[in-house]
């Protein structure tokens, strides 16, 4: 028995048709705001790594202590999330440049 099948899991995607435009417009922009402000927060996380480490602090906990394992957290070819897209700006192949 897999961990998984004991738990409730997280239903990505299931209502995806249901969901009104304007709202599914309104997740895209959400998606990429944290993208915007996640290298301030990498360096606000490593300056304060090294302010600690400067003062004298003692075994701190580094960026890898805090990444799960690879496997723990990958999509395989079976359980990838797919939906088709229903708007112009889902499909475009030139968003690709925001996710990089």
């Amino acid at each position: 028995m897999k961990a998984c099948e004991s738990c409730s899991r997280v239903e990505i995607g299931k209502n995806h048709e249901d969901v009104p435009f304007w709202l599914r417009m309104v997740g895209m922009v959400l998606i990429y705001i944290p993208l915007l402000t996640l290298p301030f927060v990498i360096l606000s996380a490593y300056l304060t790594y090294w302010h600690l480490r400067f003062v004298g602090a003692k075994n701190l906990k580094t960026w890898k202590d805090y990444i799960p394992d690879r496997k723990s957290y990958r999509y395989t070819y079976q359980t990838q999330i797919t939906m088709t897209p229903t708007f112009v700006g889902c499909i475009s192949k030139y968003k690709i440049v925001l996710v990089c």
